[in-house]
């Protein structure tokens, strides 16, 4: 009968552990590390047990230095003070040491615990900690797993019987290990601190007033609208024939607007280098017919596809593609340009790169917190977070970012 061992205040690892050192005739014992605080629990215990005459061997690992030199050596010296020769250090130089078994006899019977818990007072009492425990037969197969698995771990060339020589030698190891990883610790925590995290509570504030703004909404209905008309052009790009550039800067004009009058995209700029783009306007339109037929690749793959053609166009940004890449599918791709990235900054997100120096890998990530703040906001799709972010960028964003 197998049961769970899990530390709360009703039962923990150590209530049952210490219980079983008492009452058991031999005892294994593999742990990845080993700490005074988890030693100084059952210390007593292991007198008892070597009082009586039970045998322990204990195995425990150094890899990242978490066994600590002063619980070995007291250990060690219980060991040897009972004439027990059975305490070793698995060689740092083989595989990662993770096991936490412990096993206990009892005549023809064992009791066998095997989980997450390390030789630790937070792995006996206070970590989040969860176990498997029950009896078993000593003729069993599960008992002869075990007894193979440290018979195993204990040859000659995986262990290191401990003595006061290779402790002190672990020691100095375990010292400068810990003196550096003490310093990079204090570095990286000041460079976690520098950072901000998404301001969860500023969004839904903004959020609140952005669901009160009618002109705001209105606007986006209107935007919806915009993008429809926008996809039936694109549409009309790819399956139409369009044989001069006068033909399609009328098209194209329609989707990004003139000086002073307004496209049906909402990326702000789009009509400054029209007419460098309408002078590679086949290679444009190859581009719009390639993205509709691939539109159901992931993000990274469609936005790496666009870029091999806007690094072609002389005036064709990111801003273009994903407005394209948008109209044809709001739900999976997200518009790109400066004002969702300075409100993003605003919300503690932190700084993307400009947006034409977005990689493919770059505006996945970003595609991704784009499809997360639609979850978050209760949003149809990622346009309406571009909205959003917009309506923010012009109210508050905008002027609070330009300040830092």
């Amino acid at each position: 009968m197998f049961d769970l061992i899990i530390n709360n205040d009703e039962k923990n690892h150590y209530d049952i552990i210490r219980k079983l050192i008492r009452n058991s005739t031999k005892i294994y014992i593999s742990v990845a590390f080993l700490k005074m605080s988890g030693l100084d629990l059952v210390k007593n215990d292991f007198k008892y047990a070597f009082k009586k005459g039970s045998e322990i061997i204990f195995v425990c690992g150094q890899n990242f230095y978490l066994t600590e030199p002063v619980a070995l050596r007291s250990l060690y010296k219980l060991f040897k003070q009972y004439h027990q020769k059975t305490l070793f250090l698995y060689d740092i130089n083989r595989e990662m040491f993770h096991p936490k078994l412990y096993c206990f006899v009892q005549g023809k019977k064992a009791f066998v615990i095997v989980g997450s818990a390390n030789f630790s007072k937070g792995g006996f009492q206070s970590n989040i900690e969860m176990s498997m425990t029950g009896e078993i037969s000593t003729s069993s197969r599960i008992y002869n797993y075990c007894k193979t698995f440290i018979k195993k771990i204990l040859q000659e060339d995986n262990s290191i019987k401990l003595s006061e020589f290779y402790i002190s030698q672990y020691e100095r190891r375990y010292t400068a290990y810990h003196k550096r990883v003490k310093k990079a610790i204090n570095q990286a925590n000041k460079e976690i601190d520098a950072l901000k995290e998404l301001n969860i509570p500023l969004i839904k504030k903004q959020l609140v007033l952005y669901n009160k703004d009618e002109k705001g909404l209105k606007d986006f209905k209107e935007r919806v609208n915009n993008y429809a008309q926008a996809r039936e052009i694109l549409n009309m790009m790819c399956e139409k024939r369009i044989n001069s550039r006068k033909d399609f800067m009328y098209l194209y004009e329609l989707l990004v607007g003139l000086a002073g009058q307004c496209g049906l995209w909402y990326s702000g700029g789009l009509y400054r280098k029209k007419t460098d783009v309408g002078y590679s306007y086949k290679l444009f339109l190859r581009m719009v017919r390639s993205i509709r037929k691939n539109i159901q690749r992931n993000p990274q793959s469609l936005f790496k596809l666009g870029r091999d053609y806007t690094n072609k166009i002389y005036g064709l940004g990111v801003n273009v593609l994903t407005e394209i890449m948008n109209t044809f599918s709001p739900k999976r791709f997200a518009v790109l340009n400066m004002n969702p990235l300075t409100t993003l900054a605003y919300f503690g997100f932190y700084r993307f790169p400009e947006p034409n120096n977005f990689k493919p890998e770059t505006y996945d990530r970003y595609n991704s917190l784009i499809a997360e703040l639609v979850e978050i906001c209760e949003f149809s799709n990622m346009g309406q977070v571009d909205h959003f972010m917009n309506y923010v960028y012009w109210k508050d964003a905008k002027k609070k970012i330009r300040k830092k």
